[in-house]
């Protein structure tokens, strides 16, 4: 059943899927054999070892994540380091957490930077996939954001499934003219100034105009304050007309990423 996804193996060493892989997962995800899920429970099993992601890409309507019941054991990264990651992934500065903390600025990025390893994450930090943002958010303050996760290989990594959620930007698609939302998401998903403008063809400075508008309007700087803005309105069933969020609703089911129920 899952033979023809190019290249699925390979996204463990290379973080990325080739563009066939990703159609057909998006084609599996929409149509195939799923049950709902929280996002809390996906970072937990995430900072607990019992899943690893290993890819990550989006939509215009929904973020995805790869991720893996792992065979081998994997990096580990400590209950204090998770915590660090979490408040980072959140909007808190490494300068703030360090004083805080009083330690030094550079020990504390560290100690996030191994965190984000452990997960599974090997982007640079202002690529942090949005997924992997939500279900950090999601444990922070408690909140049961639902998705949906199919499975879509096994092969010897373990057991490979995509979990895909709507992204979290709609909740203030209103604010924005339309320029800005595409501005916005282009930023969330980590993208440069430079390659929004290419995508858009437009200047870099419209684009810098534009994000500047979006960063005024929500009262924030930058692009990780934006992401923590979002996720803070963030609800993935506030939209009636959004058929994935109706059905997560109606059908979370109690399931564990291993696939055995959850006691509560």
């Amino acid at each position: 059943m899952y033979n023809d996804i190019p290249s699925i193996a390979n996204c463990a060493q290379t973080g990325k899927l080739s563009e066939p892989a990703v159609r057909k997962i998006i084609e599996l995800a929409s149509h195939g054999a799923s049950n709902a899920c929280y996002l809390d429970e996906l970072w937990q099993d995430l900072c607990s070892g019992v899943s690893r992601m290993l890819a990550e890409f989006h939509d215009d309507e929904y973020a995805y994540l790869v991720v893996s019941n792992p065979l081998a054991a994997c990096e580990r990264a400590s209950a204090e380091e998770f915590a660090l990651l979490e408040q980072w992934l959140l909007g808190t500065a490494h300068k703030v957490l360090a004083y805080d903390l009083k330690r030094a600025t550079a020990t504390v990025a560290g100690r996030i930077a191994r965190a984000l390893r452990a997960t599974g994450c090997t982007a640079i930090a202002s690529r942090t996939p949005l997924l992997l943002a939500m279900a950090a958010s999601a444990q922070v303050i408690g909140a049961r954001f639902c998705a949906r996760r199919t499975r879509v290989a096994v092969d010897s990594h373990g057991t490979l499934y995509v979990v895909q959620s709507p992204r979290p930007e709609r909740s203030v698609r209103n604010l924005f003219t339309r320029c800005e939302f595409e501005v916005a998401s282009g930023l969330l998903e980590g993208k440069s100034y430079a390659a929004i403008a290419s995508a858009r063809a437009v200047s870099v400075r419209t684009i810098a105009n534009q994000a500047a508008s979006v960063f005024k309007k929500l009262g924030i700087s930058g692009r990780r304050e934006l992401l923590a803005y979002v996720l803070r309105l963030h609800n993935p069933a506030s939209n009636d007309r959004d058929p994935l969020a109706s059905e997560i609703v109606e059908s979370h089911a109690e399931f564990a990423w291993a696939g055995t129920p959850r006691s509560r």
